[in-house]
């Protein structure tokens, strides 16, 4: 019976393929019926040099930025081998089957002739972790994981209509996006969802099934970029009730204070992002200089939020390697550094930043200081350049340029740091967790990372050179590794007591 279906199966291949002809046809034995995207890129059609400038652009100033201006040669050469050696179109197909635990398929089509053993080589060092796998079909390399690959190895194409008809609504675009709600997923919906929430709208289920037949993206890149998006629904009427819907939503999503903050034109941009009724579909199109105010309001709000929440998160992280690093010089020393080195007259040579370098894996860098001259030596100010990445505060790169660091000790009455040699862990009575070992200092208070300079802790005023009145909180890592927030509102005796490892006073609660 299995060898009878299988051998129905491959006669009705043909069949269910050429019902699906048009952009989707090279990768329909490949779908299922819990796919639920497809994207396609022409590869002949991309001008990545352009497309990543913008890139830049959009993101801003600062290391990202330069990155991404750097990486435009590579990528565009890199596609100019990938045509070279027959590659056409860039496919990923995004299944429920793989979600969460894989990432989605990547698949080449490749012409006649094409190359197949030099595309691959050149495609797996980028993507060889975790697309482990390949798979070579007729005029196509699939790049997955092992999970992945062998469920492909094995699918039963199920023909995707839906799918079909939203890539085709994009052809002729370089970047096309295809989107429907798989079947079971809409028996799901239809049993589970009953009425929906008054914030978009309200309404049954099955009214947004109604209204979300499939929904497609076409992408012209840069250098003139345009979008335009389409929604297809069962009935004009669905396509009528799904506009509030959309716009309801929009709106929801910007009730965040602090994006309200960022975007006092957020209407406008709600409007400006709501496609419009045309028959039984929406349809939003942005070019020119409707693309360009929707770029800069993402630019003052979201895109702000979110280099905001990446800064945070990475200063988070160099904080704790900088613990870690303490800790382990602690390990090696019996001790931990002082804040600054010192020659014979008690005179401060290189900062701590300096001492800690061989457990930040900066040995070689370490190993050129000349550790008994001070820090703006002849010999050692040529080595200010070279600042490590995790004394670099992500909210302000430029600082790198003058090798100046947020990252500081604070150094005062009864502080980790406060004396000319380092203290050991049996030192803070106060306890790890209750005591500060680094903090991050505003931009403009910045020092020089080999500099022994650092933040002169004051116990009658805890919050000066910490706070500057505009900055809402400061990032520290306490001595027992951990990393915390503490708010510009902190109660003044709590943040010294903080600060100080032997007061001897309880804090207040905890930040």
């Amino acid at each position: 019976m299995i060898r009878y279906l299988s051998f129905l199966f491959l006669l009705l291949l043909p069949i269910i393929t050429s019902a699906q002809e048009g952009p989707l046809a090279p990768v329909a034995p490949l779908l299922d019926s819990q796919t639920f995207a497809v994207v396609r890129v022409e590869l002949a059609k991309i001008d990545a040099a352009a497309a990543l400038q913008f890139a830049a652009g959009v993101v801003g100033e600062g290391n990202p930025a330069e990155e991404i201006k750097g990486a435009a040669p590579k990528v565009q050469g890199f596609l100019a081998t990938l045509r070279e050696y027959g590659a056409q179109e860039l496919y990923v197909i995004i299944s429920l089957a793989d979600i969460p635990e894989n990432p989605p398929p990547i698949i080449l089509t490749l012409k006649a002739g094409a190359n197949e053993d030099l595309i691959a080589s050149h495609v797996k060092p980028l993507v060889h972790a975790p697309y482990d796998e390949t798979l070579r079909q007729k005029n196509l390399l699939v790049f997955g994981t092992r999970s992945s690959i062998e469920r492909l190895r094995e699918n039963r194409a199920v023909a995707r209509p839906d799918l079909a008809a939203a890539l085709e609504q994009a052809a002729g675009a370089p970047v096309q996006v295809a989107a429907a709600i798989p079947a079971d997923v809409q028996r799901v919906v239809r049993e589970l969802v009953g009425k929906l929430p008054a914030e978009v709208g309200g309404g049954q289920g099955q009214d947004l099934l109604d209204a979300l037949q499939w929904t497609s993206l076409a992408i012209q890149p840069p250098p003139k970029l345009s979008v335009k998006w389409t929604v297809q629904s069962k009935t004009e009427s669905a396509a009528v009730d799904l506009r509030p819907r959309i716009l309801a939503g929009i709106n929801l999503a910007g009730r965040q204070a602090k994006l309200t903050e960022l975007m006092p034109d957020f209407a406008d941009f709600a409007i400006r992002l709501t496609p419009t009724v045309k028959g039984d579909r929406l349809e939003l199109n942005l070019a020119g200089d409707d693309i360009e105010k929707v770029i800069k309001q993402l630019q003052a709000g979201p895109l702000k939020l979110m280099r905001t929440a990446a800064g945070n998160a990475q200063s988070m992280n160099n904080l704790k390697h900088i613990a870690l690093a303490m800790h382990n010089y602690h390990d090696v020393n019996g001790k931990f550094p002082a804040a600054a080195t010192q020659n014979k007259e008690g005179k401060p040579l290189l900062s701590w930043r300096v001492q800690i370098l061989p457990f930040i894996e900066q040995d070689h860098l370490y190993k050129q200081f000349h550790l008994d001259e001070p820090w703006d030596s002849e010999h050692n100010k040529k080595l200010i350049d070279k600042m490590p990445k995790v004394y670099l505060d992500p909210a302000h790169p430029e600082l790198a340029a003058s090798g100046k660091t947020v990252y500081a000790v604070p150094v005062g009455e009864k502080t980790v740091f406060g004396g000319a040699g380092g203290v050991k862990f049996s030192s803070i009575v106060d306890g790890t967790s209750n005591t500060v070992m680094t903090v991050e200092l505003p931009a403009e208070a910045a020092v020089v990372w080999t500099k022994p300079d650092d933040w002169n802790f004051d116990p009658k005023d805890p919050a000066a050179g910490l706070f500057d009145g505009k900055r809402m909180k400061a990032l520290a890592a306490y001595c027992d590794g951990s990393i915390h927030t503490l708010p510009a509102d902190i109660d003044p005796q709590d943040l010294r007591r903080l600060m100080q490892m032997n007061d001897r006073e309880v804090i207040s609660k905890q930040y």
